[in-house]
């Protein structure tokens, strides 16, 4: 096995089928692995199901917990929902990365094998480690949303120098290339219109030029699944 381990995530959260197939070319153009985080289902998602080049994770929405509304669905039938869905998946990032005891307590009862909702910026290099004797954590270290938050650059070269990195893209950031929080803000109206999206691309150095960059120089044998890292 390659010394070198990146493992590369796609938090979906409810893109158009246009905007997932797009990010999931670049990686087929350059044979990579990833691991898609599902917050749905779709025809393309079914098709990724059945790519060996590809893992389906679950990603449920805990937001409306937050709610006051009596009529929301709770943790537990989120959970299996979203199960219900994806039978195979042995992973969960919780969208927004919603965590605590309750939820990870059901993750783990539930027989999955690892949970990914937490983030640590730029601290990369942290391995897997355990939370329950059956159950472990991965933290990604670098997100797309976080970086043009941050007014980082657009350089690759901090994912790919890494010996082991987990790192978390959106596939609408990498259709629209976005390069700045105000530009996200300014296409999101867009968002289920891809034709209009397109409209919005951002030019030169974003997203998905970082995104390419990477793409272009690892070697398929140094991208991982979330589930091959913690085994």
């Amino acid at each position: 096995m390659s010394k070198k381990q990146t493992v590369i995530t796609l938090d979906i959260d409810w893109a158009p089928d246009e905007c997932i197939a797009y990010a999931c070319s670049i990686l087929k153009q350059n044979g990579l692995k990833a691991t898609v985080f599902a917050t749905h289902t779709s025809p393309f998602i079914k098709e990724l199901e059945n790519d060996p080049d590809f893992e389906i994770a679950i990603h449920p929405n805990l937001y409306p917990l937050f709610q006051t509304d009596k009529s929301v669905k709770s943790m537990t039938q989120i959970m299996d929902e979203m199960l219900s869905f994806f039978p195979n998946s042995v992973g969960v990032r919780t969208h927004g990365l919603v965590s605590g005891f309750p939820i990870l307590n059901y993750i783990n009862s539930l027989g999955l094998k690892y949970d990914a909702s937490s983030y640590i910026h730029g601290n990369h290099g942290i391995k897997p480690y355990k939370i329950f004797e059956t159950l472990k954590r991965i933290v990604h270290t670098f997100e797309d949303d976080v970086n043009f938050a941050l007014e980082q650059d657009f350089n690759a070269k901090t994912i790919v120098d890494q010996n082991f990195i987990v790192v978390d893209f959106h596939p609408i950031h990498i259709f629209l290339n976005t390069n700045s929080t105000q530009h996200y803000e300014l296409s999101k109206r867009h968002y289920q219109k891809p034709e209009e999206l397109k409209k919005c691309r951002a030019n030169g150095q974003g997203t998905a030029s970082m995104f390419i960059e990477m793409c272009n120089n690892l070697k398929p044998s140094e991208t991982f699944f979330c589930k091959e890292i913690i085994e």
